[in-house]
């Protein structure tokens, strides 16, 4: 029933207790680059895998740092005046200049990497020289909330609102 004071009580008792999590109905934070790697904080145990193994910086694989595409600065695309936005001709909508997808890690480069749905970043990340424990904690919690088939840098604005509260 409306306004019978159920947000107040899980508010007010049930979310002050250990191990609870609360998840209201608040629009997520993000801009336009925002992806769920980022918004999960997953983006920065695959930044440090790729840099690892490829013995370079962290910041290359990151689309808002020292790794982006110089035409589109890391977004993909190209906003006219008019708001209008079309795939960034340098990148090719990647985000990231020609030199760092020639990193690779287990065959892949960041761009592909990012373009992995949940389900199969699982996979990649639990075997081999990309196997990263704290990217498959935040890859299982994805899995087990119902967004095995997001890819790992889809855009927030492309997200329902069903979509996004489970990524929440």
């Amino acid at each position: 029933v409306a306004g019978s004071g159920k947000s107040s009580l899980i508010s007010g008792s049930v979310a002050k207790r250990d191990g609870v999590v609360v998840v209201d109905q608040g629009a997520i934070k993000g801009s336009r680059r925002s992806n769920p790697a980022t918004y999960t904080g997953l983006l920065e145990p695959i930044r440090k895998v790729f840099a690892k193994v490829n013995a370079v910086k962290p910041a290359l694989f990151s689309a808002n740092s020292e790794g982006a595409c110089e035409v589109c600065n890391g977004a993909g695309v190209i906003y006219t005046d008019l708001g209008v936005s079309s795939v960034c001709e340098e990148c090719n909508g990647r985000r990231f200049q020609a030199a760092v997808l020639d990193y690779r890690l287990e065959g892949k480069n960041i761009a592909e990497v990012l373009d992995l749905p949940v389900a199969e970043a699982l996979e990649f990340f639990g075997v081999g020289e990309a196997r990263t424990p704290a990217a498959l904690t935040i890859l299982r919690r994805l899995s087990d909330v119902g967004l095995g088939y997001l890819r790992l840098g889809q855009p927030l604005t492309a997200l329902s609102g069903g979509e996004r509260q489970r990524l929440k």
